[in-house]
């Protein structure tokens, strides 16, 4: 099939063409019905279409696209009930349209109803202002009465006439005889110049006749859909106080005084652990049962409210910095398009740490990193070496010299690369090391194993040993956070920082937090690493999954990969090489589309990681 990404880069410049300005498009998973919608704000597509199998699946995209942005581009959102003798108790977001859909019982099925009416005049109005596009919308329509057949039997009269008058309006034969008088009645009334209310006052005409069929039982056999409209008032009921505990939730943390975002979301958690809701005690079950460790305590640095003032921010690379943190855009892969200053970066220098843990990881390594400070030692490049046939230099190359001479002796101009130089040789790699540290690295590594956060330090460890042989410069951070207001940022070695045995405890001190927002935390890295005069700049990241911030329910899945797949092409653009190290066995999956082919591997069996990540790092870095 045709995927929407394939398409929407094209189709966000046709929906503006027509519209005059930008409408994101969104995928759906499943298409309902014909598969295109609009709230006002947004035109809706299938994430995939397969109808035809040929050119005819981009057509159709073109078609949906051009149907849907007519629902803004000709008023269907512009109703205005005072011109009908109607009060509006709608939302705002969508004018009157709501509150002439609640004039009845069954407001979604009127919904229905209205759309059914208003494809007839936006098709109307699309067909004379663009004549082009009637071809177009002739092919589609017949390929969709072609593809479908015959109606099949209704599961109850409602849905009966809906769908019929959908096949109508396809150029199919309609089998109801109301559905048949309805949208008769629409291609007569809903030509091109006419307003959005002659569709209201044909639906106001209709909606009694449809809404007796609740109540008739006789029309045909079949269950009333009463059930669709309340479980869809059910739903929203359940969001609107889903949404409601969210705000109360994020007004508790702003306004409490806590030490560390784990202590505040505990915090706000335990004051309403006796309120509603399985989620709440689940999760303060959770952190209770997983405190975070004694090591890894950091130098807090309370966010502050930025405001609108532009003098609170100073840029760095592609981001802002405000006071207490730095604020980069995010790439929304719906819209095409950066989320400017949309996610916050706080650096959180690492304090105390576990100093047993590098006698410990010595111990069950030491070994091995002594055969890895061997092999890194001898990358190390000679300190000067002889470069030949050059124009200036401090030597003459006999070589070249006798050359010249032979060239001259046979009439020849003589070549001027006479001379050889002694280069000092310096070795010019800057590396960054950074670990996830979201909650899930707690999980064992496998069964009655170490636990994947502890196996991450050892590899740490034990590649920053061979990294203090050969001579690179690195750093060491680690990442997590919740939520786009603060994606923690922690630093157990610097830059120019010399790797001691303060560091080692650093880093046996990084504890597992809460979630990874990859993005922002390789962003944040890449301006690490430009800052460093090296030629080569190389980043390395070690995960234990795929990106997710449960804190903002929209970084999950294609979302999350593709503001982490934008954040890596950003750091390419700017020369920076970037590789994945991940122990998640379905890594395979989706790292190819992040990362891309040979930036990434899979690491089987976790406790090799200590030996394997330093094998990755000479592959890529030397």
């Amino acid at each position: 099939g045709l995927s929407l990404a394939s398409v929407r880069p094209h189709l966000l410049h046709y929906v503006q063409a027509h519209v005059g300005r930008h409408l994101p498009i969104q995928a759906v998973p499943v298409s309902d019905g014909l598969g295109f919608s609009c709230d006002g704000h947004r035109v809706f597509l299938p994430a995939r279409l397969c109808e035809f199998g040929d050119a005819r699946d981009a057509l159709s995209y073109r078609v949906r696209a051009a149907m849907a942005a007519g629902f803004v581009e000709f008023g269907s959102f512009d109703l205005d009930l005072e011109k009908l003798a109607l009060s509006s108790d709608g939302e705002a977001s969508e004018g009157d349209l709501e509150g002439l859909c609640g004039q009845f019982r069954f407001p979604f099925t009127i919904r229905c109803l209205f759309e059914r009416f208003e494809r007839v005049r936006v098709e109307q109005a699309l067909r004379h202002t663009y004549p082009g596009l009637s071809r177009d919308l002739d092919l589609w329509k017949a390929g969709l009465v072609e593809k479908r057949g015959q109606a099949g039997p209704s599961g109850n009269p409602i849905d009966g006439i809906l769908e019929d008058m959908e096949r109508i309006w396809l150029g199919a034969d309609g089998v109801h005889p109301k559905a048949q008088a309805w949208m008769k009645a629409a291609n007569s009334r809903l030509g091109h110049g006419v307003p959005v209310e002659e569709t209201a006052r044909l639906v106001l005409e209709t909606a009694p006749h449809l809404m007796d069929l609740f109540d008739d039982n006789s029309a045909e056999p079949g269950p009333v859909p009463r059930s669709l409209d309340l479980a869809l008032e059910e739903r929203r009921s359940s969001e609107q106080a889903m949404d409601r505990r969210l705000r109360e939730i994020r007004s508790e943390l702003r306004q409490a005084d806590i030490e560390s975002p784990i202590e505040g979301i505990r915090a706000a958690l335990e004051r309403r652990s006796d309120g509603p809701g399985e989620a709440y005690s689940e999760v303060l079950d959770f952190l209770r049962r997983n405190p975070p460790p004694d090591g890894g305590l950091v130098d807090e640095v309370a966010p502050r409210d930025v405001g609108d003032s532009a003098s609170h921010l100073s840029p760095i690379g592609d981001a802002l910095q405000p006071e207490g943190g730095v604020l980069y855009r995010e790439w929304d892969e719906e819209i095409q398009d950066y989320r400017p200053s949309w996610v916050r970066v706080v650096e959180r220098p690492l304090q105390g740490g576990d100093a047993g843990f590098a006698q410990r990881t010595q111990a069950e390594h030491g070994r091995h990193i002594e055969a890895l400070r061997r092999r890194f030692e001898a990358l190390r490049p000679e300190n000067f070496r002889r470069v030949r046939a050059q124009v200036h230099g401090d030597e003459l190359d006999l070589d070249r010299v006798v050359e010249a001479w032979v060239e001259t002796r046979s009439g020849r101009a003589p070549g001027e690369r006479i001379y050889s130089q002694t280069r000092r040789l310096e070795r010019s790699v800057a590396v960054a090391l950074l670990v996830d540290l979201s909650s899930s690295t707690n999980e064992p590594a496998r069964f009655g194993g170490k636990r994947i956060i502890d196996v991450e330090k050892e590899a740490l460890m034990v590649t920053a040993e061979a990294l203090q042989a050969l001579g690179d410069p690195f750093a060491i951070y680690g990442f997590s956070g919740f939520s786009r207001e603060e994606v923690a940022f922690f630093t157990a070695k610097e830059f120019g920082a010399a790797y001691d045995a303060q560091v080692r405890a650093r880093i046996g001190g990084l504890g597992f937090q809460m979630e990874n927002r990859d993005g922002a935390a390789i962003r944040h890295a890449g301006e690490k690493l430009l800052a460093q005069p090296a030629k080569t700049r190389v980043l390395f990241l070690v995960s234990d999954g795929k990106p997710l911030d449960c804190g903002c329910p929209k970084y999950q899945d294609a979302y999350a990969q593709a503001d982490t797949r934008m954040a890596l092409i950003e750091l390419r653009a700017k020369g920076i090489k970037a590789f994945c190290i991940t122990v998640d066995p379905k890594g395979a999956d989706y790292l190819s589309d992040v990362y891309g082919g040979g930036n990434y591997t899979v690491v089987d069996d976790v406790e090799r990681l200590p030996v394997q990540l330093p094998q990755f790092y000479q592959r890529i870095a030397t």
